[in-house]
C-alpha cells in the first residue's frame, strides 16, 4: 500500500501535498452556493436544541401550574430538568467515547487497510446464480452504452444459473 491510498490524517508530516483541484464545475458552483445560502440563513443546532428546550419548560409549566402554585410550579419544572439532564449524561459520554473510538481505530493503518480490502469486495460484475446482475455506473440509454455496458435491451436482466466461469 503506498503513501497515496492513505487519507491525508495517515500520511504523516513528510508526504507530499495534494494537487491544487481543476476549476469547478456548474454543479460544484450551484452547490457552493446553496451551501452558502444554508450557512446564512439556516440556524445552528444547537438553536433548535434551545428552542425545544424552552418550548418543553413552558409546556411542563403550563401543565403544572393548575396543580400547583406558580411558584411551586416553576421550582418543580427546574427540577424535574435538572434531574433529567444528569441522567442523560452518563449516556451522553457512552455516544462521545463510541465515536471517538471508532475514528481512533479506523484511521490506524492496520484497520484503514482492511477497510480498504473490504471495500473493493462489492465491485465485482459476477453476481450470485439467480440474482440480477448488477448496472454499471455510468451506462446510458443503449444507443450509448460503451463496449462494457453494452447487451441488448429486449434480453431483460441477465440473471446467471451457474456460476461465471473464470
Amino acid at each position: 500500500m503506498s503513501q497515496a491510498d492513505l487519507p491525508a490524517s495517515l500520511s504523516g508530516p513528510g508526504a507530499p501535498a495534494a494537487p491544487p483541484d481543476e476549476a469547478p464545475g456548474f454543479l460544484a458552483r450551484l452547490a457552493e452556493r446553496f451551501t452558502a445560502w444554508a450557512e446564512r440563513w439556516i440556524p445552528d443546532a444547537f438553536v433548535f436544541a434551545l428552542v425545544a428546550t424552552v418550548l418543553v419548560v413552558v409546556a411542563a409549566y403550563v401543565t403544572l401550574l393548575p396543580k400547583a402554585g406558580a411558584a411551586e410550579a416553576a421550582v418543580e419544572v427546574a427540577t424535574i430538568w435538572g434531574s433529567g439532564f444528569w441522567e442523560l449524561l452518563s449516556f451522553t459520554l457512552q455516544m462521545a467515547l463510541i465515536i471517538i473510538t471508532g475514528y481512533v481505530v479506523a484511521t490506524t493503518r492496520p484497520v484503514f487497510r482492511l477497510i480498504v480490502a473490504l471495500a473493493q469486495v462489492p465491485k465485482s460484475l459476477h453476481p450470485q446464480p439467480g440474482r440480477e446482475a448488477p448496472r454499471r455506473v455510468g451506462c446510458g440509454p443503449p444507443a450509448a452504452h460503451p463496449p462494457a455496458c453494452h447487451r441488448s435491451a429486449s434480453a431483460g436482466p441477465r440473471r446467471l444459473t451457474q456460476p461465471p466461469a473464470p
